[in-house]
């Protein structure tokens, strides 16, 4: 949903939760794989996907 463009707060609306919630996630994943930035995580996930 990242890769949509879409907001933290659009996101939370789509899956039902709270905006704090996805901003947890978010963050935790960053984290956890050393992402400082939203485009630089589509641009990751951009990459493992491959050719289409």
């Amino acid at each position: 949903m990242i890769a949509e463009g879409l907001a933290d707060k659009e996101i939370a609306a789509r899956l039902g939760l709270s905006t704090a919630t996805v901003r947890t996630y978010l963050e935790r994943v960053f984290r956890r794989h050393d992402i400082r930035s939203r485009t630089a995580a589509v641009s990751i996930w951009m990459r493992a996907m491959g050719p289409r």
